[in-house]
């Protein structure tokens, strides 16, 4: 297992530090026709994922603070977080490489939010990489942050419910999703301090992927909107409907529990690269 304190030197020719793998698996993409018109569609929110997270747009409202490096005229500044767009390949899966301090879980559930209603099982690996950085063809890299996002997705097995599993090191699978639909063991076991990190994060991964489950069309829209364009009134504007009407599909989709589950997913992983200095979590929800 390479360690994932950064503190060595990489492979010849590979990128230094940590780096976020995802490969996801379309699902019942064979059900979904026409398959011609699927492909565009993905490929479509691919191209409008790439340059969100490239940094060739302006920030858009509400992902100001995911993007740029803080407040201020500093935080015009457009921050990628792209080490290698996310592509089709190997029929119906998407791949593409984040930075380790990538925003992780408001992309992924962005990069849903611009598929629906076609939806992802996802696995994400971090670690090295042991080849250079591809940025338009991820299929061509190879490196532990690879193998571990390929073990994640195969530890979802088949299952049609949309699920994320995170690996951060090569031993035994921990706190994996169920590959039987959601009724096997997630191997998290009771709440305990000692858990394995990957085992607080696929918990949390659980729970967030199950609330997302349950949104309609019209809670994704705005979700969506609010976080683009950073306020319920502008969202409305956009949408041509009441801040009210916004407000409620907002509230309705559990988004004031799901934002402080995706910082705390931020942190582990944090606390993962930067071992074995842990960032303390601070927030009005966890006192």
């Amino acid at each position: 297992m390479d360690t994932l304190v950064d503190s060595g030197p990489s492979p010849a020719g590979a990128p230094p530090g940590l780096w976020l793998v995802v490969t996801a698996d379309v699902i019942r993409s064979r059900r979904l026709a026409p398959r011609g018109d699927i492909q565009r569609r993905i490929e479509a929110a691919l191209e409008r994922f790439k340059r969100l997270v490239a940094g060739e747009d302006e920030a858009p409202g509400g992902w100001q603070p995911y993007l740029t490096p803080g407040p201020g005229a500093a935080a015009r500044a457009r921050v990628s977080f792209l080490g290698s767009q996310f592509t089709l390949g190997r029929g119906d899966e998407l791949q593409g490489v984040l930075r380790g301090d990538a925003p992780l879980l408001p992309l992924l559930r962005y990069l849903r939010g611009l598929l629906q209603p076609v939806t992802l099982r996802i696995g994400v690996g971090l670690g090295r990489l042991s080849t250079p950085v591809e940025v338009e063809n991820s299929w061509r890299m190879d490196g532990p942050a690879f193998h571990r996002s390929r073990a994640a997705l195969e530890s979802l097995g088949h299952t049609i419910l949309p699920r994320t599993v995170f690996r951060s090191h090569d031993g035994p699978a921990a706190g994996r999703g169920s590959g039987n639909g959601g009724t096997g063991s997630t191997g998290c076991g009771p709440a305990s301090p000692h858990l394995d990190p990957d085992q607080r994060i696929n918990t949390v991964l659980a729970l967030v992927d199950e609330l997302m489950r349950r949104w309609t069309p019209g809670q994704w829209e705005a979700v969506q909107t609010v976080e683009e364009f950073g306020t319920y009134r502008e969202a409305a504007r956009k949408l041509g409907v009441a801040p009210q009407n916004i407000h409620k599909r907002v509230q309705a989709a559990g988004w004031w529990a799901l934002k402080p589950a995706e910082l705390l997913v931020q942190l582990e992983i944090h606390n993962i690269i930067t071992r074995p200095a842990p960032v303390r979590l601070s927030s009005p929800l966890w006192g």
